[in-house]
């Protein structure tokens, strides 16, 4: 993304706010995206000059958040108006603090995007947790609600030449998983 000047960015909105032209042909002229002169527009409004500066990325506190969409939902702003009024880069996180608000509450504003999610599995023995579940008698319960005219998998074999060798197979498969997990898929373990 091409970063303009406070001065460059000064003049494209005192263009347009001369009335001259709309903002798509102020854009054109600056040789700027119209949603950008959309967005300083709507920032110099509501702060002056002052909302066109470059800005850091910040990490906003949850009440600062709160406030952010109280402000929002009680004068009706879109979230561009009441980023400009907050001084707030990018627009599009109000709609995340919005639905992780109404999805968990105050609670919810604290914690970053992402947060808690995808940690490293750091137990491998969480890997295999279920695996005492899978048994013959699923495996082949499982194949048998496939779509007989499936189309040929991966090995080169239809759904009719792997039902032929089915039960050979269905004991091989924890072969794949290791030795403890073959003796539990084969009922062995028990």
């Amino acid at each position: 993304m091409k970063k303009y000047t406070e001065q460059a960015k000064l003049s494209a909105v005192e263009d347009y706010c001369s009335g001259s032209a709309g903002h798509r042909e102020v854009a054109h002229r600056h040789g700027v995206n119209a949603s950008s002169l959309r967005k300083w527009i709507a920032a110099y409004q509501a702060l002056g000059a002052a909302g066109l500066k470059s800005k850091r990325k910040k990490n906003h506190c949850p009440e600062f958040k709160l406030n952010v969409l109280q402000r929002m939902r009680e004068e009706e702003l879109s979230y561009r108006q009441v980023a400009a009024l907050f001084d707030i880069r990018k627009s599009d996180i109000i709609g995340e603090w919005e639905r992780r608000y109404d999805e968990g509450g105050l609670e919810a504003l604290s914690r970053q995007p992402g947060s808690g999610r995808h940690k490293k599995m750091t137990n491998p023995i969480q890997s295999t947790a279920l695996l005492h579940h899978i048994t013959p008698q699923l495996l082949a319960q499982s194949f048998y609600a496939l779509r007989r005219d499936a189309a040929v998998g991966v090995d080169g074999m239809s759904w009719r030449e792997y039902e032929e060798g089915l039960l050979l197979r269905v004991p091989e498969a924890g072969a794949v998983c290791g030795s403890s997990a073959r003796t539990d898929l084969c009922g062995g373990g028990r």
